[in-house]
């Protein structure tokens, strides 16, 4: 069995809106731990996949991307801001901060996340405006805003 196989048997519980604070006080961990032994193959069928999961199911593993490689999760994150559920949408734009966080330096292309920013930014609303602005802000390199969880 594949980690993705792993993975995804495991969030399929989680991806109840019901189920929130079991998994974010225990479960979430295990994902993290899960998806941070992806190898390209699970990194491809994650990116094959994701698309025909349950809105719940992406927002799991958007919030799990802690471990895993910044240059194979980012194409991934980057197509969900296109999703028509706005919860997943910014979860993608959190996990995106999120990865840009953890350094920058490891993603061997910031421009591809530059562009769909650019995309992006038409239809957002301020919630996302204040995300997008926060994004921009970190790949530019200045300091984030205090207020981003407010």
């Amino acid at each position: 069995m594949s980690k993705f196989d792993e993975l995804d048997s495991y969030i399929m519980p989680f991806s109840d809106a019901e189920q929130g604070d079991f998994w974010y006080d225990f479960a979430a961990e295990h994902a993290r731990k899960l998806l941070g032994q992806f190898n390209a193959d699970d990194y491809k069928q994650l990116q094959d996949t994701i698309r025909y999961k349950s809105d719940e199911w992406i927002i799991r593993v958007c919030e799990t991307i802690d471990d895993a490689q910044p240059n194979q999760i980012i194409d991934i994150l980057i197509s969900l801001l296109e999703h028509e559920n706005s919860r997943v949408v910014l979860a993608s734009l959190d996990s995106i901060r999120g990865v840009i966080q953890n350094g920058l330096d490891c993603i061997s292309d910031t421009s591809k996340i530059e562009k769909a920013i650019d995309r992006v930014l038409p239809k957002s609303g301020s919630i996302w405006g204040i995300a997008i602005a926060d994004l921009q802000r970190l790949l530019k390199g200045k300091p984030q805003r205090d207020n981003w969880k407010q």
